[in-house]
């Protein structure tokens, strides 16, 4: 999976991406500030998670929306101690619903450390656009909160595509799938594709069948008991009508 890191001016992005993969990351930075992209690969429960920070600096802001191309998932990481950053902070709110609006958003409130840090309560009451999001308390220095964060996120992530998800897994071949959703066995294609490049199906391509992991099955069976467990399959067959959306989205014309 693909994660967005985002963030005003030295929020504690690169030092996330740095604890939340144990180390395995990159930054392209010039005198400790990020002027291209931080990169990170991490797992959960054998899953891939590839997460991308970008540049807090507004001069180099373009990079954000090339990198976020195809994201599963958007951290937004607040300097909890910084009351004159909340602007910037409602800057990165609004892109975010410019421009990834349909994948999970997960506001992390860092310098929990520090005595001046505001609490998740007191930064919606400061800025009250934050009122729907969930929002991880974290502090960079101790490691706070930070797998709590990236746990959460593969779940809210994985419950984004759980209709898709479940209903590959009740159709299981591109012929079957293609038919009950209405759309043409290449969008099926199309779909299984990007899965399978994020390790969430396997695809026998020659047979056109689909399998959905054990490792994937049983964070679903997690994920069942937060949504609606009376979704019909005519809910999920709606739902996977707009994968094409969704698809492209991701890259895939």
């Amino acid at each position: 999976m693909k994660f967005i890191v985002i963030g005003p001016y030295h929020s504690g992005k690169t030092s996330f991406i740095r604890i939340a993969t144990r180390g395995q990351s990159i930054s392209i930075n010039r005198s400790g500030t990020t002027i291209s992209y931080d990169f990170g690969r991490s797992y959960f429960l054998d899953i891939r998670v590839d997460i991308y920070g970008t540049p807090g600096e507004e001069r180099f802001g373009f990079m954000r929306e090339i990198v976020s191309i195809g994201a599963d998932g958007v951290f937004l990481i607040i300097d909890s101690t910084d009351k004159s950053k909340d602007k910037d902070v409602y800057e990165l709110w609004k892109l975010y619903n410019k421009i990834l609006k349909e994948v999970p958003l997960l506001v992390l409130a860092n310098k929990q450390d520090l005595p001046n840090a505001r609490c998740a309560e007191d930064l919606i009451e400061d800025m009250k656009f934050l009122a729907e999001t969930p929002i991880i308390e974290t502090s960079m220095v101790t490691g706070y909160g930070v797998f709590k964060a990236l746990n959460m996120m593969v779940y809210l992530a994985l419950a984004n595509l759980y209709p898709v998800l479940i209903f590959l897994k009740k159709t299981r071949t591109f012929r079957a799938a293609s038919i009950l959703s209405g759309l043409s066995t290449s969008d099926i294609a199309k779909i299984a594709r990007y899965l399978e490049i994020r390790g969430l199906i396997n695809v026998r391509w020659s047979e056109k069948k689909i399998m959905i992991p054990q490792n994937v099955v049983e964070v679903l069976q997690g994920i069942k008991y937060i949504k609606d467990r009376s979704m019909s399959l005519k809910d999920m067959l709606k739902k996977a009508n707009k994968v094409k959306e969704f698809v492209k989205r991701a890259g895939f014309y």
